[in-house]
C-alpha cells in the first residue's frame, strides 16, 4: 500500500516570544512577550495560511514546562 505524501510547510513559525510571562521569558523577553490570547490568534492565522511546521522548543518558555 502507498503511503500518502508528507507536505511540510517551507515557512516556520517558531514560539520563542509565546510566554505571556516577562520573568518567564528570560532573554527571549528582550525581543518579544506574546500573551495565550495573541499566541492563539497567530497560531490560527498561520495555519490558515497554510504554514503546519511550528518551532516549539520547549527551551522557550521554561515555566510552561510541565513535569
Amino acid at each position: 500500500m502507498a503511503r500518502p505524501a508528507l507536505y511540510v510547510s517551507e515557512i516556520c513559525l517558531g514560539t520563542m516570544t509565546f510566554t505571556g510571562d516577562n520573568k518567564a521569558a528570560g532573554m527571549w523577553a528582550a525581543i518579544g512577550d506574546v500573551g495565550q490570547k495573541q499566541a492563539t490568534q497567530i497560531v490560527e492565522k498561520s495555519v490558515a495560511a497554510g504554514v503546519n511546521f511550528l518551532d516549539t522548543a520547549d527551551v522557550y518558555s521554561p515555566a510552561c514546562r510541565s513535569g
